[in-house]
């Protein structure tokens, strides 16, 4: 029995994804990457366009209400990006707002954490701490990407649990116009509705970082956007790296 027969047969015996690659891995290293594309994929999308989906009806509007209530209760900050040098800065690229819960914080945030990795397909354990995003008019996140590169401060954050190499954004509110996400190298842009997401790959098959990840939060022309944010790692995630990345 070759590889790719071998995790055939696996998938239809009602074994994990992760539960074959752990294997392959440990068995062939990097050569499990011809056999098997092991990375965050959203299960049932509405569209897809590359490595981008487009899901709905991943919360419901209570939902979405209950974790808007949770995040103005602790408390919104401006957000920052990571400093090549270590640590965080303000930049004028990025001019929302953002709160980040613990990890399994209530039964409610550890639900949600479960819901997202089934619907992705990822290990929950992987998963950074949701975070909740504010954008009023004229907020943005000019284009970027949520995947570490190779300086200093980067590489920092990448110690807690590897490459980033997937993101969902969550819609809890929908802004009346603009605030869409924009992926200008493939030229779309995902407007869900509320409750659904965007789910993407910031790394290719081999775990290399892809520039077709670069995306925006588009400015909001009216109204209000609110959305909720997970990283998803490489491996497991160590501890807190409170809000540099995407959305």
């Amino acid at each position: 029995m070759n590889w790719s027969e071998w995790v055939a047969d696996g998938l239809s015996k009602g074994c994990t994804k992760k539960q074959l690659w752990d294997v392959m891995y440990g068995r062939i290293g990097k050569e499990a990457w011809k056999y098997m594309d092991y990375r965050p994929r959203a299960v049932n999308a509405m569209a897809r366009v590359g490595d981008v989906s487009l899901v709905d009806g991943v919360l419901s509007d209570v939902e979405c209400d209950v974790l808007i209530g949770l995040a103005y209760k602790k408390g919104f900050k401006r957000n920052t990006v990571v400093n090549k040098e270590g640590g965080d800065r303000i930049d004028e690229a990025r001019t929302s707002e953002g709160m980040s819960f613990y990890k399994a914080e209530n039964r409610f945030i550890w639900e949600i954490e479960m819901r997202l990795s089934k619907i992705t397909g990822w290990p929950p354990e992987n998963g950074e701490h949701l975070q909740v995003l504010r954008y009023e008019v004229g907020e943005e996140y000019k284009p970027h990407v949520d995947w570490f590169g190779d300086t200093p401060g980067c590489m920092g954050y990448k110690a807690m649990g590897g490459q980033r190499y997937g993101t969902v954004v969550v819609y809890l509110q929908c802004a009346d116009e603009g605030g869409g996400t924009s992926f200008p190298l493939l030229g779309v842009t995902m407007n869900p509705k509320r409750g659904g997401a965007v789910c993407f790959a910031n790394v290719d098959k081999t775990g290399t970082p892809m520039e077709t990840a670069r995306h925006s939060g588009d400015p909001v022309i009216r109204g209000e956007k609110i959305v909720m944010t997970l990283w998803q790692r490489e491996s497991v995630f160590a501890r807190g790296n409170r809000d540099q990345g995407g959305g």
